[in-house]
């Protein structure tokens, strides 16, 4: 009996890939102005990798860009709640919340960051 011929390969990119270059065009399109397709591509890739902090990092990004203030929070707050220890949301958020009379809060953040420099820096 012959043998079954294996089914052919598929030329398309693996998915971390292409999750990868999907965020990297987010990015492109932040860097561009054009927030409304950035957030759509961001949205995008979220919607495979939901646990991406970096993901959740650039739409938090994208929105503070925008202008979109309490989005941007939620999105830098969802950031450190996938990884607590990643310094430019704390220092994003530090800002953002400066900007908002937020002062005691950003103090916070800002001590947060100091500490996790020391940290690495040991």
């Amino acid at each position: 009996m012959p043998f079954a011929k294996a089914p052919a390969t598929e030329t398309r990119p693996p998915v971390e890939h292409r999750s990868s270059a999907t965020l990297d065009a987010a990015q492109r399109f932040a860097d561009e102005g054009r927030f409304a397709d950035a957030i759509k591509t961001c949205e995008e890739y979220l919607r495979q990798n939901s646990s991406s902090a970096p993901g959740h990092y650039l739409l938090g990004l994208i929105h503070d860009a925008a202008g979109n203030g309490k989005t941007a929070e939620a999105w830098y707050r969802k950031t450190l709640y996938l990884d607590p220890e990643h310094d430019r949301a704390l220092a994003h958020l530090a800002l953002l919340m400066d900007t908002q009379g937020r002062s005691a809060d950003a103090q916070l953040l800002r001590k947060r960051v100091q500490r996790l420099t020391q940290k690495k820096t040991i």
